[in-house]
């Protein structure tokens, strides 16, 4: 069958060209301080140096927190969900080393944006692939800000890799690691250096990782007066292997005093092997299709990220931004599967291969005029347009006669983003300003392919934001935040498709998956509260936010049985609620009391609440919101030696929520133990020890289905395992 051409919407670049022109003609009144690339601010540029929390940023009056890069290579780590579970108010949900959700005020699942360099991350690009030695900071921001996107209810992480270019620089970093024998090795290097106008940085890494992943599974079923049923044992193995290098290069050119050119790109290959074996064992009931089953995967992954940045100066004080940018993401992948019967018979044979081909393009821009020494106007823009191609072919075969399929499938889909904002910020007085903004953003997609008729959603977002600072004496140590915004959770473009997901053993808790074109953002209006608190003489500082969220048209799954098989579709219904409370403090002894330990303290506790008026109570949670999280972490300098160590304690409540009118789910509460010591032999050469997850939890979840037939229950259980990692650093 032939796939239906898409029906290409209007080009960016026949929209932002216009909006650029207009926007540079009105400019005419002059300059402020460049912009600093790579990411657009969310308010004015902060740089933070030392602990996450730092007190330099208290004046800004858009609020954000800076994670600094010795924050961030602090425990020498090799993942940054690593780093960022360790933030307080943010909790890591998966199992250790796969892909796992990142969440803020307890909510994921696109709650909480995370963007890098500002944007968003590409469709297919794991974060987990990502090294921590590649980042220069990590911005968080609880509170939307209208120069970036407005898909944050719960809040937006950003970030910002490693690409600044100071002057004859040069470092080495080579570590390695073992987790339960397997051992992993990274190589990293960076080089920059300014030449009269002209700079450069070129960053690059090498990286294997060799991790396992095991867990058992047990499947219990029971009738309505609640004997048993069924009673399944499926014990895994799993084992991965990930082979990675890649470049950052950066060029930069200052001509003349009122112009900034800088061209930056990212360039990484992944391979990443994957060998997964099942075995079941049947205590009782019906066998599944196949007691023994193992899978191997082999993938492949090229990303190509460039951007070109102008910054220009106008005579007066105003700044005119711009940024160009262009990404390719491929992906080959090829996977065989076999499954053996009861008798140990072959009963199917599967070999899929599969191509996906991500093509976009950015362009976004921002004029800010200030007015006068303490006021300022910005207007901005910000595009997008990619296109995305997907081809599966699949053949299976049956030695004992079973049913097969033979698929040839191809997708191709097209995304167009389009946002326009306006913001104003104004110190009042000494102790009150105010950030006011507005941002537009209109989302289309078109999707077809083979047996597939085209679909396409359009959607269109007005976000409001306001952000009031208060200091109630001018040279005190209190200050109050006030925040007032609307953001939105658009559909990922994988549950607008109506392509159908099967799965190899269907059942109420393993359902075949599909899209659904109908869906409509969800739509929340926020209200944020803080008080601040910084201790004399810079001793350290005291946090309070609190929040609350309304939610509408909040995207929920709906299971269904049909033509024999379940099959679950997202939609939206109805309205949920989100409440949440943080404190989190730092505390330098030696600020506080001179004779003290040269130390650090820093703790965090989260408290969240959410309730979903579709679903009934009790634990009608939004997206299994994690209610309590806690952080308690030491930095300890030795008085007599270069050393300094120090550990971090990360604990993640137990859920227990119920996500639709017949299923449940729960999953344990879990304490992560990391300690690190830091070994300095010159200011150059240094000598970094970790040992992570030093606990081993186990990651147990049960998800339950439960209706007038009777009750299923699978409860997973996964081990992790502590990795202990060597790590030589030194500066040329």
């Amino acid at each position: 069958m032939t796939m239906p051409a898409i029906r290409r919407p209007l080009s960016l670049a026949a929209v932002v060209p216009p909006i650029a022109c207009a926007i540079a003609v009105s400019a005419h009144a002059a300059p402020d301080a460049p912009a600093v690339a790579p990411a657009p601010a969310t308010h004015e540029r902060v740089e933070i140096t030392g602990t996450a929390t730092g007190d330099d940023g208290r004046d800004a009056t858009a609020s954000r927190i800076v994670v600094s890069r010795e924050a961030i290579a602090r425990f020498g780590d090799s993942s940054v969900n690593d780093v960022l579970r360790r933030i307080p108010g943010i909790t890591i949900v998966g199992t250790q080393g796969r892909a796992s959700d990142i969440r803020m005020r307890g909510l994921g699942s696109g709650y909480t944006q995370v963007l890098v360099n500002g944007e968003p991350v590409p469709t297919g690009f794991s974060l987990e692939s990502l090294p921590p030695s590649q980042i220069e900071r990590i911005e968080i921001s609880r509170v939307a800000a209208v120069d970036v996107s407005a898909q944050a209810i719960a809040g937006t992480i950003n970030i910002i890799l490693r690409q600044s270019m100071r002057k004859g620089q040069r470092e080495v970093k080579a570590g390695a690691s073992s987790q339960s024998g397997r051992g992993s090795i990274t190589l990293d290097g960076n080089v920059s250096d300014r030449l009269e106008a002209w700079s450069y940085s070129l960053g690059a890494g090498l990286s294997r990782k060799n991790e396992a992943w095991p867990a058992t599974i047990t499947q219990q079923g029971f009738d309505v007066a609640g004997a048993p049923e069924l009673d399944r044992v499926t014990r895994r193995r799993a084992f991965g292997l990930s082979d990675s290098i890649s470049l950052t290069p950066k060029l930069g050119w200052q001509f003349g005093d009122s112009d900034k050119l800088s061209v930056e790109a990212l360039l990484r290959h992944t391979r990443f092997s994957d060998d997964n074996n099942d075995q079941r064992e049947v205590l009782l009931g019906a066998l599944p299709p196949y007691l023994t089953q193992s899978q191997t995967l082999d993938l492949r992954t090229t990303l190509a990220q460039m951007r070109l940045n102008w910054t220009h100066t106008l005579e007066g004080g105003a700044t005119l931004d711009t940024r160009l940018g262009t990404n390719l993401l491929r992906r080959a992948s090829e996977s065989h599967f076999l499954g053996e019967d009861e008798r140990q018979a072959l009963a199917l044979r599967q070999h899929v291969t599969s191509n996906t081909s991500e093509r976009g393009f950015t362009a976004a821009g921002k004029f800010r005029l200030p007015y006068s020494e303490k006021h300022a106007v910005a207007l901005g823009w910000d595009g997008e347009q990619s296109e995305r191609d997907d081809t599966r072919s699949q053949r299976q075969s049956s030695p004992i006669g079973r049913p097969v399929a033979d698929l040839d499938e191809s997708y191709q889909s097209v995304v167009q983003r389009l946002a326009l904002y306006a913001q104003d910020e104004w110190d009042i007085d000494d102790r009150l300003s105010a950030y006011v903004g507005v941002r537009w953003a209109m989302l289309r997609t078109r999707t077809a392919g083979a047996n597939l008729p085209e679909v396409g959603n359009r959607s269109g977002v007005a976000s409001p934001v306001l952000q009031v600072l208060w200091k109630p004496a001018a040279a005190g140590g209190d200050q109050f935040r006030f925040a007032l915004s609307r953001t939105y959770k658009a559909p990922r473009t994988a549950d607008l498709s109506p392509r159908r997901f099967v799965a190899f053993d269907n059942t109420a808790t393993t359902p075949d998956l599909q899209g659904n074109p109908d869906l409509r953002p969800e739509l929340a209006w926020g209200l944020d509260l803080a008080y601040e608190h910084a201790l004399a003489d810079r001793a350290g500082e005291l946090n309070l936010n609190l929040t609350a969220r309304r939610i509408e048209d909040v995207i929920l799954d709906r299971l269904s049985f049909e033509n024999g098989a379940w099959m679950s579709r997202k939609a939206n219904q109805g309205f949920a609620r989100v409440y949440g409370l943080e404190l989190d403090s730092r505390w330098r002894l030696r600020a506080t009391w001179p004779d003290a330990p040269d130390a650090e303290l820093r703790a965090g506790v989260s408290r969240n609440w959410s309730t979903v008026d579709a679903i009934p109570g009790p634990d009608n949670r939004l997206d299994s919101q994690v209610p309590w999280s806690a952080n308690l972490g030491i930095d300890w300098r030795a008085k007599d030696l270069p050393l300094t160590f120090g550990g971090s304690i990360a604990y993640k409540g137990s859920v227990k929520a119920r996500t639709s009118l017949t299923q449940s789910t729960t999953s344990n509460a879990m304490t992560t133990l990391d300690l690190y010591a830091l070994w300095k032999f010159t200011p150059a050469v240094q000598l970094r020890a970790a040992v992570s997850n030093a606990l081993r939890p186990h990651d147990v979840t049960t998800d339950s289905f439960t209706d007038g037939t009777g009750r299923l229950r699978q409860t997973t259980d996964a081990p992790s395992a502590a990795t202990v990692r060597l790590g030589f650093e030194i500066r040329l």
